[in-house]
Parts: C-alpha cells; sequence; structure tokens
C-alpha cells in the first residue's frame, strides 16, 4: 500500500469515526464532480477516473469532510433557510438568484476553512501547498460563480489554474 492509498484510509477511518459511510464510484462524465456529500444519509461519495490523481482524489475528499464538519460545528446540523433549495436548482441546471448564489458561497466557504484541520487531524504527508492550491482555487470558483451567475468555462479554470500554480509552488510549504 502507497504513501496516497494509506492517506485515503486514514481519511476514510476520520469520516467513518462521525457516522459518515465513503463509497467509491467510477466517474459518470469527464467534467463531472469529485465528490459529494449528503448529509440526509451522512454519506460521501467520490468518483474517480483513471486520469485522477490519489491527491485530486484526496483533495476532493476532504472538501466534502469539510462540509460534514462546517455542518456540525458551525451550523449546529441545520442549514441556512433557502441553501437546500438553492442547491437542488443548481444540481437540476435552473438560474438561481444572486441571493441563491450567496447563500451556495458562504456555505463553501465555510467547508474551506477547515481545510487545514482535517489535513493536521490525518496526518497528510502530501505537501501543503497543494491543499492551499486547491483552497484558494475552489475560493475564486465559487466567488465567479457568485459573481457572474454560471461557472468559469474551461479556459478560464485553466488560467487561473496557471496563475495560483505560480503563486503556491514547493516554496511555500
Amino acid at each position: 500500500m502507497g504513501i496516497r492509498d494509506e492517506e485515503l484510509l486514514r481519511l476514510r477511518r476520520y469520516v467513518e469515526g462521525m457516522g459518515i459511510k465513503v463509497f467509491y464510484h467510477t466517474k459518470p462524465v469527464k467534467n463531472s464532480v469529485g465528490a459529494t456529500w449528503d448529509m440526509e444519509n451522512n454519506l460521501i461519495t467520490l468518483f474517480i477516473a483513471k486520469r485522477d490523481s490519489k491527491i485530486d482524489t484526496i483533495l476532493n475528499f476532504i472538501h466534502e469532510i469539510g462540509h460534514q464538519i462546517s455542518f456540525v460545528r458551525d451550523d449546529n446540523r441545520t442549514h441556512p433557510k433557502g441553501l437546500l433549495e438553492a442547491q437542488s436548482k443548481e444540481n437540476m441546471n435552473k438560474p438561481l438568484t444572486k441571493r441563491e448564489r450567496r447563500l451556495i458561497l458562504e456555505s463553501e466557504l465555510k467547508g474551506l476553512k477547515w481545510w487545514s484541520v482535517i489535513y493536521d487531524d490525518t496526518h497528510m504527508k502530501f505537501p501543503k501547498y497543494k491543499l492551499y492550491l486547491a483552497r484558494e482555487f475552489d475560493t475564486w470558483w465559487y466567488m465567479y460563480f457568485y459573481q457572474v451567475g454560471r461557472y468559469p468555462t474551461t479556459r478560464e479554470k485553466r488560467a487561473k489554474y496557471k496563475e495560483l500554480r505560480g503563486i503556491y509552488n514547493k516554496d511555500m510549504d
């Protein structure tokens, strides 16, 4: 078992200790999500494709665990009024009002603040700058969605990721 497999196992045990089940599935389409968190069923599903690195899978896992911890510690196991409806509309690709997009943004930002805690609690070994880069990219991604009303295009994502990679290099670790 390699280092990344051990890290995935530690993350799995970490969430199972919270009473969350974890399932792995292959990605149905090329640009689908990397993971989902289902609070009603206490479930995290990781979608894995052959082209995904194990660190990508770990970062997707940490993202969803952040939602769970935020849900318990920040929100006392309740969601702000209108959040579930906004997420449902988003999942059905229906247009959202700026207020609904704001609810989604705030929910995502609450989860992002727990990433470093999860990294430290589970004794991750991959370079921490990769965590910072992914967190900054997610922040930009949801801010863009909030401000523009749509998610960034592939070209915009690549440009932003390249910019962030220049900032979060190996010297930051």
